[in-house]
This record gives C-alpha cells, structure tokens and sequence, in this order.
C-alpha cells in the first residue's frame, strides 16, 4: 500500500475525542443557566404585585417624547425640518426616565435558585425513599463489590460510591445520582442478573454510569430537571397570568397586542428552555456512552446491548421533547464520535434565537452597552467552541470543516429574535409609524454579518489548530481565539444592533418624508465613518491578520505526532496531520509594492505636470481632493489582485495587501510630492515656495486627514476583496502545484 493511502486509512481508524474542549454538555448547560438567569432577572418581578411597576418619571419622558415625535411630524416638509434648534430644544427638555433598579429583579433571581438548589439536595434522598432502594445482595454474590471497586479504578472515580439495587425493576438499566461527596449508582434488577449471565454488559453499563461521574455531568443533569420544573411554578404561569392584566393597567394607550407579544416572547423562551434542557441531557447520555466505550476497549459491548432497539424509530418532535437520545443517534456516536463534535444548524437556530432575546431583555437590566458587550462574550464563547470542536474532528479526520449551516442557522436565529422582540410594538407605538422599512435591511445585515463571523471563526479554528495540538498548554491557545473573537463580536454588536432603532428615531424626528430604509442605510454609513479612525483600522487589521499569524505559526511548527489529548484511543501507525494552509504573505506584500510602484509614478507624473503648468491651483487641488480618490483606488487595486491570486484565505491576505499598499503610499506620498515641488522649484526659481509653504503650513492636518483616508481605504479593500472572492475569477488564481 503507497504511503498516501496508508496515511488514509490510518486517518479514518482514527478517534477524535469529544473531551478534548469543554464538550457540548458544558456549553449548554451554562446557556441554559445564563438563558434562565435573565429571564427570572426581568419577568420575575412582575409575579410579585406591586414590584415590577415603573417609576411615575418614566410614563412622563415617553408621553414628551411622543408629542415631540408628534411635532416633528407636523413640521415635515418645512424649510427647518433638518436642522431646526427647536425640535433639539424640545427633546433636551423631556424628562429622563428613571435609571433601572435591578434590586427586585435580584431579590426574585435569588429565591428562583435558592428553591432550585434546595430541590436538587432533596432528590437523592426523595429517590432512595421513594423507590426502597436497597444495599448490594453481597451474601449472594460475593464478588461483586470487589469487581464493581475494580470498575472504579477502571474509571478513575475517587469520590465515595454507594451502589444501591432496584430489585423491582426487570430492566437493564442504572442511574447516577446523589450530592457531592455522596454519589449512589443505582442498579436494576435486571441489570444485576447480567452479572451473572452476561457479564460484559452489566461492566458497560455500570462504566456509563461511572463516567456520569467521571464528566462531572450528574449535577448538570438534575440542576436542569429542578431549574425546569421550578421556572414553570414560579415563573412562567404567574407571569402569563400578569401579563393579562397589563392592558388595563398601562399607563400610556392600553395594547393587548404589546401584551400578547410580551407573552409569546415569554413562551418561546420557555419552549427554549424545554428544548435546551432535554439536548443537557441527551448529550450527557452521548458523552457518558463514549467514556464507557473508551474504558472498555471499544464500542461492541454497548452497541450489542443497543441493537435491538435499533430498528425502532420516534419522530423529530418526540425526540426533542426526549430526555434520553434515541438508540439510533447512540449506535452512530458509538462508531464514530465525531458526532459528538458537530454543530448543526438547529442548535445554532436556537442559539441565535435564545441569544437575541435574552440581549433584548438584557438592555432593560444593564446600562448603555453592557448588555452588548455580555451577550457578545457568551455568543463568542458558545459557537467558538462548538467551532473547535469540529476542526478537532477535521484535524483528527483529515476532513474540511463545513460551518454554512451553523452561520446560517445562527444568523437566521438572531434576526428572527430580533423582529419578535417587544421592544418594537413599544417604539412602533411610541413613534406613531411602523418600522418595517428600518427592520427587514437590519436583519439582511445582522444575518450576512453573523455568517461571516462564523466563517472567519472557523478560519481561525484551522489556521490555530496545528499550534494548539503542538502547545504545552493549548487551552490558552483556544481561550486567546475566543477572547479575540469575543471582542471583535462586541464591537460588531455595539456598531449593528441599536441601528435600526436609531434609524426609526431619526426618520420620526429629523426626516419624517424620507423612506425608512433610505434613512437606515445612511444612518449605517454615518454611524461607520464616525467611529474613531484607530478603532476601525485595528477592528479590521486584527481580523485580517489574526488568523494569518496561525498560519505562519504552524508552518513553522517541527513535525510531531498528535497528542494524546486529541483522540480517545492512540494514533494508528501511519497517521498524518492535514498540511499546513499554504502561506501567501509573499504574495500579498509583493503585490502592494508593485501597484504602489506603479500609483507612485503616475502621482509623480500628476504632481510634476501640475506644478510646471497651473502649479499653485492644480497641485494643491491634486493634493487635497484628488489624493483621496487616488489612495483609495490604489488600495481596492491591491486588494483585488491579492485577493484573486492567493489560494486560501484571499480575503484576508486582500486585506494585508491592500493594507501594506496603503502605508506605502502613506510615506511615498509626501516624497513624491516634495520631489516634484523641487524639480518645479529648479524650474521657475522662487515661484514653487507658496505650494511648498501651504504643505508646511497644513502638515499638523495632514496625520489626521491620512489616518481617516487609510480608515475608508481599509473598508473598501474589505469589501472588494469580498466581492472578489465571491465572484472568483479563476483566471487570475495560480495553479496549485501537483
């Protein structure tokens, strides 16, 4: 067999290990947490009467604010529309509404998990009760503490275990519960006869339920099932109950639609909840299987205990409202675990939608941008590490990681959470006007923005994966991926998420003839260049370059084998690691300096014809108006060759080299031009001073107009290198080597 195909098959025996990053279980059990957490944080106090009220201060700002909107309105179409001070005047004068008082909504938050918690500590001891557990039958069978202690060792659980049997259960089944410090595994009836008769399965079986406890997955389990049930008492039905009553009692225009979608915010978050709670422990079912597996050398004992139940088949719905995954979904995590690692669309729909509304109330809760900046982290920190668990698997597997389906199901789920949010009813009726027009262009632009997050993620998974496998401590390799994300994300939601608010504003206040979605995209672009020029520049060279370090990184890594850390069994002989991504830096660099090169000479050309015919008029008009139009094409030039000639990464290494073209530019401007002003001051004597005096005399403007210009410049390489890399022009691409 030829060394390639040795390293395929070596490749495919291969078995990722879904331990290797915090596992799925993890990752949605604290969603779930956060999720519930803020929900019980602002519903929770209107099951209390009296505690969720409004200060009266906050009915008087809306009612002005209204009649401002109002006013506006009636000025539409005058000469002062735009700019008129007593519309400003008029809004300076609304009364501030109270600031948040998280006090109450705390108070609640805490009873909530004090009766969670409190119900979690009784469960052991209401299931020993309740179901007459017994100790083990050691006079009948003596051996069998001896060999369940061996299976402890086997599994490495050091905690105190108590095994306690279910003599009325003929099932072969087992359960793991109790407090910490005090954990009971319990067995079946039937699955101590197998003891007897079928020995290897009752060690699977018994080894699923020590690796419960070797996951740390037991309390994860029964804080979801307590949480549920709690938040269904004390939460949902009183406040489904509230809501009924909110029309009669507002303060502005009663709304029983604002009410109604108040409560099917509530209710789709409750279904979440459901949903979110059952795939906790669904995946702790699958992770404790593939412990076991690992353990006992290999999947057959389980699988042979599976297959009878394997031709029986439950619908989409019973399987989501399930609490143990079907034995179909078992069987295929048995014989290949990179199931276990992969992120779909549905789990990324409903981690958008939960994501978006839990932000929405959020912004009640934390001042200014807190709410943001918060939500960006968990979003980062989820899809991060449901992004590096595929590459794991890819990286193991040798397989490319597909991340459309989790971009679009991500980017779907946090528009749909948008526009079902109660904040818009409330603006729509607060302003008098329907927002449509500012919300279907804000939810195109939070869908392609968050699946081209995705990809960039996963980008960054690739380009990192080699140095993390290489590291002595990769975790702060994945952790600093995720941190960067993290804030790159922040500052996206920061820029993206209030516009079409502020868009609806400013169409009823300032431009109230003007289309709504015309005066969203200005509002868009107005918002963009305004931002500080320092932060738009890092914003983009951090996602351009970031990922690219990764690479250079790896392939400067010595050839190693893979760690243990990655797969559950060890690396069959013959195992190779995919090639690192193929570096382009050359490329991008050399590609700057030759159309810079080129633009150099044409200015210098322009700035000496200017300077010996008009030179005063014409040099400085080429200085100040045309230089910004000509820096900024120098950098889409670059952009696009770069961009079609690199063979992986072209938007990023588009960036660097447009990037780079733009520095060069940058110096050799000013060289240029004082070269020219020279030749010109050689030519007529004294008669070049006064363009070489006005370049001295506007020098301390010169930094600040550049850095603005290298800011726009860097924005419109990032999406023309999109572009071009979408529209792909083969023609141009070099031809990979054989």
């Amino acid at each position: 067999m030829r060394p390639a195909a040795e390293s395929a098959a070596a490749t495919a025996d291969a078995r990722p290990s879904p331990f290797a990053v915090p596992s799925a279980t993890t990752s949605r059990f604290a969603l779930l947490v956060v999720v519930i957490s803020m929900i019980t944080l602002t519903y929770g106090p209107s099951t209390v009467p009296g505690m969720g009220e409004r200060p009266t201060g906050d009915y008087a700002g809306l009612t002005c604010f209204r009649n401002l909107v109002n006013e506006a309105t009636r000025r539409a179409g005058t000469p002062v529309n735009l700019f008129d001070t007593d519309t400003y005047r008029l809004h300076g004068s609304c009364p501030e509404g109270a600031a948040a008082n998280p006090a109450p909504g705390l108070r609640v938050l805490a009873v909530y998990w004090l009766v969670v918690l409190a119900m979690w500590w009784a469960i052991p001891l209401w299931r020993l009760r309740r179901r007459r557990l017994r100790p083990l039958p050691v006079a009948e069978m003596p051996e069998l503490p001896g060999y369940l202690a061996e299976l402890r060792r086997v599994a490495g659980v050091g905690t105190r275990v108590t095994f306690v049997v279910d003599y009325l259960d003929p099932r072969i089944s087992g359960l793991a519960f109790g407090r910490p410090g005090r954990r009971h595994i319990l067995l079946s009836g039937g699955l101590l006869a197998t003891f007897v008769s079928d020995r290897p399965v009752f060690r699977a079986v018994v080894l699923h339920e020590l690796a419960h406890l070797r996951n740390r997955d037991v309390d994860l389990g029964f804080i979801t099932i307590s949480a549920w049930r709690v938040f269904l008492v004390l939460i949902l039905a009183p406040d489904l109950f509230s809501f009924l009553r909110l029309p009669a009692e507002a303060r502005l225009r009663p709304s029983y639609g604002f009410a109604a979608t108040l409560a099917g915010q509530l209710v789709v978050l409750a279904v979440y909840l459901l949903l979110a709670g059952n795939a906790v422990l669904r995946s702790r079912e699958l992770h404790a299987d593939a412990r076991a597996a690992q353990w006992s050398g290999g999947p057959d004992d389980l699988a042979r205990l599976f297959a009878p139940h394997a031709g029986v088949r439950i619908g989409r719905l019973r399987h989501s409202l399930g609490s143990h995954p079907a034995t179909r979904d078992r069987l295929l995590a048995l014989a290949d675990t990179s199931a276990l690692l992969r992120m779909g669309f549905g789990e990324s729909l409903t981690m958008g939608l939960a994501i978006s509304l839990v932000q929405d109330i959020g912004e009640t809760v934390f001042e200014g941008k807190t709410a943001f900046w918060v939500f960006a982290v968990l979003l980062a920190t989820g899809v991060g590490l449901g992004i590096w668990r595929m590459e794991i698997a890819a990286y193991v597997l040798g397989d490319p990681t597909r991340v459309n389906r989790v971009g679009l199901g991500l980017g779907l789920g946090l528009a749909v959470g948008g526009t079902v949010s109660p904040a818009w009813p409330a603006s729509e009726d607060l302003l008098g006007r329907s927002s449509i027009g500012a919300i279907l262009p804000w939810c195109v632009l939070l869908f392609l923005g968050v699946w081209l997050f995705v990809r960039w993620m996963a980008m960054v998974a690739r380009a990192w994966m080699p140095v993390a496998a290489a590291a002595r401590r990769p975790a702060l390799v994945v952790v600093t991926t995720l941190a960067v994300a993290a804030v790159l994300l922040g500052i996206g939601f920061v820029y993206a998420l209030p516009l079409a608010s502020i868009a609806g504003q400013a169409q009823a206040l300032l431009f109230p003839g003007l289309p709504q979605t015309s005066v969203f995209f200005v509002e868009a672009v107005v918002v963009l260049i305004t931002a500080p020029e320092a932060l738009r520049i890092l914003t983009l060279l951090t996602i351009a370059v970031h990922p690219l370090v990764g690479t250079v990184l790896a392939r400067r890594l010595p050839s190693r084998p893979a760690p243990s850390w990655l797969t559950l069994d060890p690396l069959p002989p013959g195992w190779r690691s995919a090639s690192p991504l193929p570096g382009e830096g050359g490329t991008a660099i050399r590609s700057g300096l030759v159309v810079t090169c080129f633009a150099l000479l044409l200015e210098f050309a322009g700035f000496l014809v200017g300077l010996l015919t008009a030179r005063d008029v014409v040099a400085s008009f080429m200085r100040f108006y045309g230089m910004e139009a000509f820096y900024l094409a120098t950098m889409a030039l670059t952009s696009v060759i770069v961009t079609a000639r690199a063979r992986d990464s072209s938007v990023l290494w588009g960036i660097v080299g447009a990037s780079v073209a733009g520095l060069v530019v940058v110096i050799g401007e000013s060289v240029v031009f004082h070269m020219a002003a020279g030749i010109a001051t050689v030519a007529y004597g004294r008669s070049a001073m006064p363009v070489l005096s006005s370049a001295v005399w506007d020098s301390p403007m010169y930094l600040s107009w550049m850095l603005s210009v290298f800011a726009e410049g860097i924005e419109l390489a990032s999406l023309v290198a999109l572009v071009t890399a979408a529209v792909g022009p083969r023609r141009l691409r070099r031809t990979p080597a054989p």
